[in-house]
């Protein structure tokens, strides 16, 4: 413990300041703070930069990196606009959902790194012909049973406090709000699924809910009846996940997460359709094999927290998943001859 009255003798000790001498000081720490306080308002985005590079790979290149930041700044400075969508905005192209909340231990500000990553994602789908909304907790509430809802996740295995694994779960219920339709995660990005084209002219499969990646939640899409059943059906297999012998020990915790539960769904193949289009990413700088790897027929590509750390980032010591993303769908469109939308530029 550090005592904050000093000792009469120290006092004593102390070099006298005369007042002439401590309103130089003044002049000088005012005219220091005047300088740090303009250099801030007028270097935004070189701070930016500053404070990414040092966890930015190195494989990523210098006009990625100013790309990513460009799509980000808006959202820096008002981190609602990620939310910003108007269906009634006369642009009538099929919009692509992600579901983005932020969890009560971050006071309601979303991460520089989810910011960077939701503004590739948009940029990303947008080129691709698509109208990216994202949707939160709000959309989430329209459901009409949604305080039933809430109760019921209550006897679904997962830690008190765990808002991540709750949100996974309510935002089905949201797309279900919201009228049903695709969906994506926001780690997930296009590589051949143009919204113009003709197999996305309407709702795959008479609209029964779909899966793209098996049973991970990466790319999926059904009716809004469809989603609401899924949502359902999904909660109440976390319910009997007791009863069962489904649950899964996670971090020491019981936990059935909304990925667990989709597994589950697959499984019933009267539930639920399930095709192999979104691949994982694999590797930068992309080689020959890596552009044969992810092939055409796939219709997306998945940036999770195991194919990051498979190239080489833990996403827990750097701010690199938007990066890494915009990184590889630009080699994708140089090296390995992919349509000019995904290039990034």
């Amino acid at each position: 413990m550090v005592d904050c009255t000093e000792s009469k003798e120290r006092q004593r000790r102390r070099p006298v300041v005369t007042l002439a001498v401590r309103a130089q000081l003044v002049s000088f720490a005012v005219g220091l703070l005047f300088l740090a306080t303009s250099w801030s308002n007028t270097s935004t985005h070189r701070s930016l930069r500053e404070e990414t590079n040092a966890a930015i790979p190195p494989q990523i290149l210098p006009e990625v990196i100013e790309i990513v930041e460009d799509l980000v700044a808006p959202f820096l400075e008002d981190q609602n606009r990620i939310y910003e969508f108007d269906a009634n905005d006369g642009d009538d192209r099929p919009a692509m959902h992600t579901f983005f909340a932020v969890q009560g231990g971050q006071n309601g500000t979303i991460s520089q790194q989810d910011m960077e990553t939701l503004a590739v994602w948009k940029h990303a789908w947008s080129k691709a012909g698509w109208k990216p909304r994202v949707l939160n907790i709000d959309h989430a509430q329209q459901y009409p049973r949604y305080d039933e809802t809430i109760v019921r996740l209550k006897d679904v295995p997962m830690p008190e406090n765990d808002d991540y694994n709750r949100f996974c779960y309510l935002r089905h219920f949201a797309m279900a709000a919201v009228g049903g339709g695709w969906m994506s995660d926001y780690d997930t990005v296009p590589i051949n699924m143009t919204a113009n084209a003709v197999d996305f002219a309407e709702l795959p499969n008479e609209a029964k809910f779909t899966t793209y990646q098996n049973y991970i939640p990466a790319l999926l899409v059904g009716s809004a009846e469809e989603w609401e059943r899924i949502a359902e059906s999904l909660v109440q297999e976390g319910i009997d996940s007791k009863e069962n012998g489904r649950l899964r020990i996670a971090n020491g915790n019981n936990l059935f997460s909304d990925m667990f539960a989709m597994e589950a769904l697959v499984g019933k193949r009267q539930l639920i359709t399930s095709e192999h289009k979104v691949g994982e990413a694999t590797q930068l700088p992309i080689s020959e094999k890596g552009c044969r790897y992810i092939n055409k027929r796939q219709k997306a590509i998945h940036f999770s927290h195991h194919s990051v750390s498979r190239i080489g980032f833990h996403l827990g010591k750097c701010r690199c998943r938007a990066y890494v993303m915009a990184e590889t769908l630009r080699e994708l469109s140089t090296s390995c001859d992919y349509p000019d939308y995904i290039s990034m530029s």
